[in-house]
């Protein structure tokens, strides 16, 4: 008969109660920490919850896109990859047209020192043949015309290698349609009619010739930079 007396008239039900209300107090405190954390991630939970509608928002613009374009202007809609790839054809023909100018500008850099070396080393003969004329021919003055001459052959193979290099910048230039279609397609849309290729080529070759005369060569180095667009600056 303890347990009822103590329930009755002891401190059991206060003891109950007490139990009762601290479990009451540790349910509330559970739920308020999962209000916090669902409060916390509110954000996340949207986002996450918005992804599929956004890919298929993005789906449905594009398809509408594409059929607009394809609908108004008879071509289908680029995309950002054919628009990046263009871009990296364009930064590419760039590249490789102004590696062509200065290769160009070399050239004709070394023409104009060789030409006048030569004009030098003209001078220098026909003071030499006037001195022999009157037997005076001083060992100064043969000393000058021999080291001219060394300048000249210097120049002349610098000239050279000049040339050989401005066509090697070319052909890699216009010779590019099995490595990169998109900077092909730019170069030359139709390369029957429009590569200048070919005339570069007979130009540099006629440049590049040692039987014609450096006044020719130094029309036909002006010639190009006027008439070749691939040698003019946009």
């Amino acid at each position: 008969f303890f347990p009822i007396r103590s329930l009755l008239f002891g401190g059991l039900s206060r003891n109950l109660l007490v139990q009762v209300q601290k479990g009451k107090v540790e349910l509330q405190t559970a739920l308020l920490s999962i209000d916090r954390i669902l409060a916390a991630n509110e954000l996340t939970f949207a986002l996450v919850a918005a992804i599929p509608s956004l890919l298929i928002a993005l789906a449905l613009s594009g398809t509408l896109l594409s059929s607009l374009f394809r609908l108004v202007f008879g071509v289908p809609f680029r995309t950002n990859r054919a628009t990046s790839s263009t871009d990296s054809a364009s930064v590419a023909l760039l590249s490789s047209t102004h590696a062509l100018r200065m290769a160009y500008v070399e050239l004709d850099r070394a023409l104009q020192q060789l030409t006048q070396a030569q004009i030098l080393l003209g001078r220098d003969v026909e003071e030499a043949d006037e001195e022999e004329e009157q037997d005076a021919l001083l060992p100064e003055r043969a000393r000058q015309q021999r080291q001219r001459q060394r300048q000249v052959r210097e120049l002349e193979g610098m000239y050279v290698f000049r040339v050989e290099r401005m066509y090697r910048v070319a052909a890699r230039l216009f010779l590019s349609s099995g490595a990169n279609r998109e900077l092909d397609l730019l170069l030359r849309p139709d390369p029957s009619s429009t590569s200048e290729w070919h005339n570069i080529q007979l130009d540099l070759l006629q440049l590049a010739d040692p039987r014609v005369p450096l006044s020719a060569r130094r029309d036909t180095a002006q010639r190009m930079a006027r008439i070749y667009a691939v040698l003019r600056s946009s």
